[in-house]
């Protein structure tokens, strides 16, 4: 059986939401890297070389899985978001939550890797996984400071423009 992860040169897509990047080669190998780092230190998993979701199915890193790994990633802010093919050689930053994707197994995640969403070929039997980061708390706290940040400096350029001052 061939599933569609298996087609490393095909591009990936997502949706909903636009690609706002789609990374190099080599940028996503870097990004599989910083993701390993995190969720799969000292490689515990069997069988990790070929799905990265198998740091969370040999209980290698603390996950929640199926529905509960569904209603956690629903909760999450979904304004950057990388997703990274399992294949680690693509990989693009979207700016919604991706609910489908054109490859079988992939991560997704923001950019400070404070949580993942690892969706795989098996889901409804093994997966998909939901994991925290352990600085989890104050990775989020920090990404919430600035996403209000950005929007403030929005409204007062939106206030500046309105008022003829740019």
């Amino acid at each position: 059986m061939t599933h569609k992860n298996h087609q490393p040169d095909r591009a990936l897509s997502v949706g909903p939401g636009a690609i706002i990047r789609e990374y190099k080669a080599d940028e996503a190998q870097q990004w599989a890297q910083r993701w390993l780092a995190v969720y799969a230190a000292g490689e515990r998993a069997p069988g990790l070389n070929q799905y990265l979701w198998h740091t969370f199915s040999y209980e290698a890193y603390p996950s929640v899985c199926g529905s509960d790994a569904d209603r956690c990633y629903a909760e999450q802010d979904g304004s950057e978001i990388v997703v990274l093919a399992n294949h680690r050689r693509t990989a693009v930053l979207t700016d919604a939550l991706p609910t489908h994707c054109s490859m079988a197994d992939y991560c997704v995640f923001p950019p400070d890797l404070a949580w993942t969403m690892a969706f795989t070929h098996e889901d409804g039997w093994l997966g998909p996984y939901f994991a925290k980061h352990p600085d989890y708390a104050s990775l989020t706290e920090r990404a919430k400071q600035q996403r209000v940040a950005r929007l403030r400096k929005i409204q007062e350029t939106e206030r500046a423009r309105q008022k003829g001052w740019v």
